[in-house]
């Protein structure tokens, strides 16, 4: 013991123990980056199995597109409709 009543120790054994701290805190920083690319890859494959079942900006526009067209369509059906029958009620 020293004058201030901490244990003396060799420096052999206070190397010894540092380098353990810094083996124990380099494996535990080694397995948390490891468990971060673990879950980065999970979440990379589920964006991409997601992205397989999105339809492409060229399938989404021609369905709109087709849309569209079938409302034009009805709404042209609808005024042809509406002025025939304008026309055969006034006739009475």
């Amino acid at each position: 013991m020293n004058k201030k009543g901490r244990a003396l120790v060799s420096l052999r054994e206070y190397v010894d123990v540092r380098l353990e701290g810094v083996i124990k805190s380099a494996e535990y920083e080694r397995s948390s980056i490891d468990t971060r690319f673990a879950n980065t890859n999970e979440w990379k494959q589920t964006v991409a199995d997601q992205q397989k079942n999105f339809p492409t900006r060229d399938e989404v526009n021609s369905l709109i597109q087709a849309r569209i067209f079938l409302v034009s369509f009805v709404g042209a059906f609808l005024t042809v409709g509406s002025i025939l029958l304008t026309y055969f009620l006034g006739r009475h």
